[in-house]
């Protein structure tokens, strides 16, 4: 059986008993009704919201917010009790790469991810000068007579640490034989994987879940 599209009363029989949690969406007029309660499955703790008594988003954890603990054979764990394997597709978003380290001119380079300016008048590394006489300070600079000091720029910004996205979707039916699509994710920066259904039969409104709803609700911002 399906984890979501059930009654909170079937969900309570395949799992055992429950205790009332934190809804993890909603939270305006257009979601009176929506309950949220978490059960312990083996080693993972899951919070299901119910609208109306039905459930329609999962949360799994792992009781401490220790992102290492989803290994993939723990995130194929959690898919398992919304929808057999086979009927998941998945996409696998990789982070950013950092731009690599400029090498510094000379014997001692500097530290790692450091800028490394050329000198205009002298070229790129290896090359002759262009000139024989010293550099003429440049307008504003403090060398320059009557100049100011300028700023110095910021420095770079390196986006990172945001770790390795996966996304998840498959089809699951409902009571009535319908089909219902499933959306899930989890990052490896992140102690969690969360699966929802963002549309169901009415009178069940459409919700719209992101990564940055629930890390707010876990605390993780």
């Amino acid at each position: 059986m399906a984890l979501l599209i059930q009654t909170k009363q079937n969900v309570d029989g395949q799992f055992g008993p429950s205790v009332m949690a934190n809804n993890l969406i909603g939270g305006s007029d257009a979601f009176k009704g929506e309950e949220a309660y978490q059960y312990n499955v083996g080693d993972f703790q899951v919070t299901v919201g119910f609208y109306q008594g039905i459930g329609r988003y999962a949360c799994f954890t792992k009781g401490t917010f220790d992102p290492e603990q989803f290994a993939p054979v723990d995130v194929e764990t959690c898919l398992e009790l919304i929808a057999p394997l086979g009927q998941w597709q998945s996409s696998t978003e990789q982070p950013p790469a950092a731009a690599p380290p400029v090498p510094t001119t000379g014997s001692n380079p500097g530290p790692v991810g450091s800028l490394s300016i050329n000198d205009p008048f002298k070229g790129p590394p290896g090359s002759a000068p262009s000139h024989t006489g010293p550099a003429k300070p440049s307008p504003g600079s403090p060398s320059a007579p009557g100049g100011a000091p300028k700023p110095a720029p910021p420095p770079p910004v390196v986006i990172g640490g945001i770790g390795t996205t996966s996304d998840f979707q498959c089809t699951i039916k409902g009571a009535n034989g319908n089909d219902v699509g499933v959306l899930g994710w989890h990052r490896t920066t992140k102690p969690y994987v969360f699966v929802y259904c963002p549309l169901m039969a009415p009178p069940q409104p459409a919700i719209a879940a992101s990564p940055m709803v629930i890390d707010a609700n876990f605390g993780q911002v």
